[in-house]
């Protein structure tokens, strides 16, 4: 089984992805995998806040999304997995709009296979990514990055679902070199709040208070549920439809 890591969407250069797995630790994946484990439904991940907020309104969705940290003037809730964490969505249909997890749920759309990893969801998601794989496939872990740069936190949360990919796979794995060196970040900071916390996505949260996201983003296992894509009718408008499948 071969594993690769993509430490940005530009880094996607083969056509065949697998099984991707996308990450955006702070905040997108792990709120996305919170939405669903308090119950929501269906999630629509936009490309933009606009087509987001037009697409949630004429359906009567809930909006959710972020610029720039906070959340836009009259979106029902921001990106905060502590938020949402507070909350229940039993049967609801929600759209998501946020500056880099969408994008890179957008960028991904097309291969075998779309799950949502965060460390919230760590060992069910490598699961899964194993069980889709089967040996058969490759398994990409796509980091979602800042504006398009190289980020820390998801380039450790990379590293640290391609560790558990092993612990799921009796056989050995074939990692590529991006992969190893997304593995060496976590041997040389392997506490995943202190990893966390030293990216610049979480001191980008610090001035917004919203450090407890980054806290809640650091704990592993909260949850057996992986969202993944679902290919609908709404694809001309919105690729991108998630679900969660009992597991």
């Amino acid at each position: 089984m071969r594993v690769d890591v993509a430490f940005t969407p530009r880094d996607l250069i083969e056509d065949d992805l697998g099984v991707a797995v996308v990450i955006d630790v702070i905040r997108a994946t792990t709120s996305i995998v919170t939405l669903f484990s308090r119950g929501l439904f269906e999630l629509y991940a936009a490309p933009s806040l606009g087509q987001g907020e037009e697409f949630a309104r004429s359906r009567g969705f809930v909006l959710c999304g972020e610029h720039q940290g906070r959340r836009p003037e009259g979106f029902d809730f921001g990106n905060s997995p502590v938020a949402f964490q507070q909350q229940r969505f039993d049967g609801k249909s929600a759209v998501l709009c946020t500056t880099n997890g969408t994008v890179a749920l957008h960028a991904v759309h097309r291969a075998h296979a779309v799950l949502i990893g965060s460390l919230s969801n760590l060992t069910a998601v490598a699961r899964a990514a194993s069980e889709l794989s089967s040996g058969q496939r490759p398994i990409t872990l796509v980091c979602s990055g800042s504006y398009g740069h190289f980020c820390f936190d998801d380039s450790w949360t990379a590293g640290r679902l391609a560790q558990e990919i092993t612990v799921c796979n009796p056989t050995p794995c074939e990692f590529t070199d991006a992969a190893r060196a997304a593995m060496a970040l976590v041997n040389v900071e392997p506490e995943s709040s202190r990893a966390l916390h030293s990216s610049r996505s979480a001191r980008a949260l610090a001035p917004l208070g919203l450090l407890a996201d980054v806290d809640f983003a650091a704990v592993e296992n909260r949850t057996d549920i992986v969202p993944r894509l679902i290919r609908s009718g709404e694809a001309a408008r919105f690729p991108v439809r998630l679900t969660a499948p009992a597991a």
